[in-house]
């Protein structure tokens, strides 16, 4: 049986799909939907940057 990831990595990896999953959808029609979906995508990769840190 293969080794178990350690927590974080496990974390790092769910939030690197979840931001592909957001690329891949389309900007939404309204400004405020845009706004929402590009300031959610940019927490998201701000936390994934704040996390690996040091981990290269």
């Amino acid at each position: 049986m293969p080794p178990r990831p350690e927590p974080a990595a496990y974390f790092q990896q769910a939030k690197l799909t979840a931001i592909e999953q957001q690329v891949r959808q389309p900007l939404s029609d309204t400004t405020l939907g845009a706004i929402v979906q590009v300031t959610q995508l940019a927490r998201d990769c701000r936390w994934l940057l704040d996390h690996t840190r040091g981990d290269q």
